[in-house]
């Protein structure tokens, strides 16, 4: 009875294996001369996998794998052995912090007419606080009780097209002000900005019951080994962001600080 049940033991891993030739039909294998770091590729990835219904609930094992992957965790791993588009993520998130240099007429055509807005040129060159700002002209009343009036902040940063300009002015009685500029813009209240990876890895990513391709990297900060996998929505650095405002702003203290922003 041992020698049944390790023999079953046996061909469930020959079956996990990637270099399993009942799973080649599956994949493709994948070759080239030399890699990044002149070591020969030899790496099978995913061509059309779809998990099956017991799996659906958990992680399958990664037939990708490759002697260059690392496991970061269940649902990620880093192939060291493929090249990314890291470097152009990294320009489309420093895309986000250029100025969009609106000025308050430009808003006052494009926004709601129910405001008053506001131009603070005192903000002009600070890089948390919005240089332009809104409020209600009539006063607002909840129970017979007048609503103290917000004045939200226009973001300096995002960049509008034919998208509802109404929208880029953020709360700030609330959160929501300061959330927008910590996680879209990597700025803090105290005018310091997110430090940036400078390397980043080819990423196998687990979502929505599917292994997908992205770019990975680790947290540039000292004795932080965190690991984020780029995100599908905008830059895709917001869970970094929020990394990074939880755990660094009050622990670097040399943290750049962005220029002046100058016409």
């Amino acid at each position: 009875q041992q020698q049944q049940q390790q023999q079953q033991q046996q061909q469930q891993q020959q079956l996990q294996h990637p270099q399993n030739p009942q799973l080649q039909s599956h994949y493709h294998l994948q070759s080239t001369s030399s890699t990044p770091y002149g070591q020969p590729q030899n790496s099978i990835l995913i061509k059309d996998y779809q998990p099956r219904s017991e799996e659906s609930k958990s992680t399958p094992f990664p037939l990708f794998f490759c002697e260059y992957c690392q496991k970061i965790s269940d649902t990620c791993y880093f192939c060291y052995n493929r090249s990314c588009s890291f470097l152009k993520k990294l320009q489309q998130f420093q895309l986000y912090n250029q100025p969009n240099f609106f000025t308050v007429d430009q808003v006052v055509y494009h926004c709601d007419p129910n405001y008053i807005y506001e131009e603070n040129l005192d903000n002009k060159d600070r890089i948390y606080d919005p240089q332009i700002t809104r409020c209600k002209i009539e006063d607002e009343f909840i129970n017979g009780k007048k609503i103290k009036k917000d004045h939200p902040g226009f973001c300096k940063y995002c960049t509008l097209y034919e998208d509802n300009w109404d929208s880029n002015f953020y709360e700030r009685n609330n959160s929501r002000y300061r959330g927008h500029m910590i996680n879209t813009h990597g700025i803090h209240p105290n005018g310091l900005i997110v430090k940036l990876p400078q390397n980043g890895y080819f990423c196998y990513k687990w979502i929505r019951n599917h292994w997908f391709e992205t770019s990975g990297f680790f947290c540039p900060y000292p004795d932080c080994h965190e690991a984020f996998a780029i995100g599908e929505k905008g830059h895709g650095f917001h869970e970094y962001l929020r990394h990074w405002s939880k755990q660094h702003v009050k622990l670097d203290s040399d943290q750049i600080k962005l220029p002046q922003i100058r016409n």
